[in-house]
């Protein structure tokens, strides 16, 4: 059954579902039917962008593995993607030997199977032992340097709207035989400060997400590197969008056939972090980059032949604010 007719049938069974539920059933059919990254794909990310991108990452793994002593470990990724960026990252850091011998096992945690066979085939000139999960609770006991780019954006969320005594929460449901958002349910109570017909966004999935990775650091040490569009202070509007052919378009168009996500509470991830007294730094994806040399790594790509003007537009859409550089943040973790 196709997510149309799932979604319809439970509505006619419960007169509507919550947001979160909606966008699971989306999401799950959505990635395990296509590859949605890259030109051809549904939309582009900073991998796909630039091959600086996952070369700068592979420097932060490096200072991560040497600021913890240069201990045997296992490198993490969570939704990968086509590899692209660990592809990168395992190819800029070759040189450093001691680093490359220390992996223990690199760790894809993917649960699309059609993105799970991609990786595959990108990944295999690398020699290292590769191991796929579904969930990053299954790692082995060691240190873990644990990287995710754009995964938390794509986990659903659940949509409160203000009303006069409390909030209302947003489900899907239908009208006319269309679909619609619409508070429905009791009125409850939630300790934030807004007015009236402000949206409230949270993610329980985020949260439990977060944790897990919370758990890995404190109980086998390392470092975690997240990088995600969002905010610190919530905008009060929905943040819920859908694309398609690198657009974006109606949530109910084309149901299940379009990347549904919402920018990332980073006040929230950081709450979890910091109770768990995990180390946080929080800066911009433009400021991670710059400090991580991104812009002297154009400058030797340059200087070895590459097309100036490719690598010049590459590294803007990156990092300058009009761009990716300020909507995207990063959170560095450390044990």
């Amino acid at each position: 059954m196709n997510p149309n007719e799932r979604i319809r049938s439970l509505i006619h069974s419960n007169q509507g579902i919550p947001l979160d539920q909606f966008m699971s059933l989306c999401i799950s059919y959505y990635y395990n039917t296509r590859d949605p990254f890259g030109k051809k794909g549904d939309f582009i990310t900073a991998p796909e962008i630039s091959q600086m991108f996952g070369e700068i990452i592979g420097i932060w793994c490096v200072n991560a593995w040497i600021n913890l002593g240069k201990p045997k470990f296992n490198l993490v990724e969570i939704g990968g993607g086509r590899g692209t960026l660990m592809d990168d990252l395992l190819r800029g850091t070759k040189h450093i030997g001691e680093f490359g011998e220390d992996i223990q096992k690199i760790y894809m945690v993917e649960t699309s199977e059609s993105l799970k066979s991609i990786q595959r085939q990108k990944l295999s000139r690398h020699n290292y032992n590769f191991i796929w999960l579904k969930d990053i609770e299954n790692l082995e006991p060691c240190y873990n340097i644990i990287i995710n780019n754009e995964f938390f954006d794509a986990l659903p969320i659940k949509q409160f709207i203000k009303v006069r005594h409390g909030f209302r929460e947003i489900y899907v449901t239908l009208k006319e035989n269309e679909f619609i958002l619409m508070p429905l349910g009791a009125e409850i109570q939630l300790d934030i400060e807004c007015k009236a017909e402000d949206i409230i966004e949270v993610s329980p999935v985020r949260e439990s997400y977060a944790n897990k990775i919370t758990t890995c650091l404190k109980d086998y040490g390392g470092a975690a590197l997240i990088i995600d569009y969002g905010y610190l202070n919530p905008p009060f509007i929905s943040t819920l969008q859908a694309m398609k052919d690198n657009a974006y378009l109606d949530i109910f168009h084309n149901i299940g056939n379009s990347d549904l996500t919402s920018h990332v509470d980073f006040s929230s991830l950081i709450n979890i972090f910091k109770r768990e007294e995990l180390q946080c730094l929080f800066s911009t994806q433009g400021e991670f980059l710059r400090k991580c040399g991104i812009e002297f790594r154009a400058e030797q790509l340059i200087k070895n032949g590459a097309d100036k003007k490719k690598i010049q537009s590459e590294l803007g859409r990156l990092v300058d604010k009009e761009q990716m550089g300020e909507l995207f943040k990063v959170l560095e973790l450390y044990s």
